[in-house]
Order: structure tokens, then C-alpha cells, then sequence
């Protein structure tokens, strides 16, 4: 086994198979039985280790989680990105990037909730990193660069702010579907038309000019 190009030792390799284990131990019972509804006892013993021994890699049940599902996300949202229409207006670019997002989180609402629980707010070193890994805001900024050289926002806008900009309509809205306080339609219309309001600021400024001397 190998890890970045470098062999590893009998002992890294013992470690590393027991970490693989763990994650795919805590992925599968959060998955089945949910994630408050999961004991650390029942991932070692899926996990095949003590669990003393889990506890080297997670000091608590929540960093199990961030274990669990930091690499599957980074899958997610790559592949979202991936297969984003590039000919397509902005809007539906970000929203085709967003709702293949919200497919992976409808799949499973409770444990969605707990999961963006974590990622979300997750301030602790280490585990914290991982987090920081899960490439949306990477993804947004692609996106918006590629629709400056397009001509179809202001070249001057700063990409990280539009990109955040456009993240901040969807965590708004995948927050209150989380909550039960709004459907998936819900969701989806309300995106859209978040969206929406903000490209009408992104537009370039002749654009904007335009639309105000034809009013």
C-alpha cells in the first residue's frame, strides 16, 4: 500500500486498514440505523477493533461522521461540477451544481441534518482540515471564472464574492429543508428564484444599462 506515491510501513499500513475499516464501519451503521441512533460500541465491533482503539482516530462520535462522509461528499460535488452544462446560462449552471448536490443530501434527511450539522460549523484542527477539503467553494469559483470569460457576468467582480454569494442562496435554503420547514419543490423554486436575484446584479454593467434605458 501506498499513500501519495510513498510505501508504507507494516505498521502504517495496520493503522491505515484500521482507519478504512472504521469509516466504512461508521458509514454503514450511520447509514442503517442513523447517526444519533449509532453507538461507538457498535462501530468498533463492525469495525472489527477495540474500542479504545477507535477512539485514536475520532476523540468523539461526530468526528466519525466527518470521517465517514468528508470523502464521499468530495465525490458528490466533483461529480456535480463535472457534468454541469457548460453552453448553459449561469443560473442553470449553479443550480444544475446545487440540486445534484441536494440529490446526495434527499437520499437520507436525518442523517443530511447531522451531517451539515458538523461540516458546517466544524472548527476543531485536524479533522476541521478535511472539511475545508470538500471542494464547493473550488467548484463555484470555476464556475464563475468561466462565466466571466463568457461575457455573461462583470469581469470585475471579485470571484471568490460572487461564488459565496451564490453558496449562501443554497445553504439558506438546504438549511430550512433540513429543518422540515420547506419541501424539496420548495427547495428548488426558492434556490431559483435566490439565484435569480442575485445574477441581476452580476450582470455586466452594460448589460445593466441597457435593461435601465429600455425601462
Amino acid at each position: 500500500m501506498t499513500v501519495a506515491g510513498k510505501s508504507l510501513s507494516r505498521r502504517e499500513r495496520n493503522k491505515q486498514e484500521k482507519l478504512e475499516r472504521i469509516i466504512a464501519a461508521s458509514r454503514k451503521l450511520f447509514h442503517s440505523h442513523g447517526f444519533e441512533e449509532t453507538t461507538t460500541a457498535q462501530i468498533a465491533r463492525e469495525a472489527g477493533v477495540a474500542e479504545g482503539t477507535l477512539f485514536l482516530y475520532a476523540a468523539k462520535k461526530e468526528d466519525l461522521l466527518i470521517l465517514a462522509f468528508v470523502e464521499e461528499m468530495k465525490e458528490v460535488v466533483m461529480a456535480a461540477f463535472e457534468t454541469i452544462d457548460q453552453s448553459a446560462p449561469l443560473i442553470e449552471q449553479f443550480l444544475s451544481f446545487f440540486q445534484k448536490i441536494f440529490a446526495y443530501h434527499h437520499a437520507d434527511r436525518k442523517l443530511a441534518k447531522a451531517v451539515l450539522r458538523e461540516v458546517g460549523f466544524y472548527r476543531e484542527p485536524g479533522l476541521g482540515a478535511q472539511v475545508e477539503n470538500i471542494p464547493i467553494a473550488y467548484c463555484l469559483t470555476l464556475i464563475v471564472e468561466r462565466a466571466k470569460k463568457q461575457g455573461l457576468i462583470d469581469p470585475g467582480l471579485p470571484t471568490m464574492n460572487a461564488a459565496m454569494m451564490a453558496f449562501s442562496a443554497y445553504w439558506y435554503y438546504l438549511r430550512d429543508w433540513v429543518n422540515e420547514r420547506i419541501s424539496a419543490q420548495d427547495f428548488a423554486s426558492g434556490l431559483r428564484d435566490g439565484l435569480n436575484i442575485l445574477h441581476t446584479g452580476l450582470q455586466p454593467a452594460a448589460a445593466r444599462q441597457d435593461g435601465r434605458d429600455g425601462s
